[in-house]
């Protein structure tokens, strides 16, 4: 947990490189399936939207990547199969 905090509190970087030192920092917490950390800032300008922004990633693939940064409606889910 430690290193988690370390990360969150390097309030020094610029947001682009502050967020792939979180996401790197959580990968042995949340990424027990080697499937990758995928950070990123987000726009919610009303309750139907929401488009990430600037993802960063630690050992996510550029597929679902893609996926992920594709804007959908609210209540809308993402089904996609990852193979590590």
């Amino acid at each position: 947990m430690v290193p988690i905090l370390e990360a969150l509190y390097r309030l020094d970087l610029p947001p682009e490189e502050w967020a792939r030192t979180v996401a790197e920092a959580l990968v042995p917490l949340i990424d027990r399936d080697r499937l990758g950390v995928l950070g990123a800032f987000y726009e919610c300008r009303d309750p139907s939207s929401l488009t990430l922004e600037r993802p960063v990633r630690h050992g996510v693939s550029d597929d679902l990547l893609e996926v992920s940064a594709q804007p959908r409606k609210s209540g809308a889910s993402v089904m996609a199969r990852v193979t590590p």
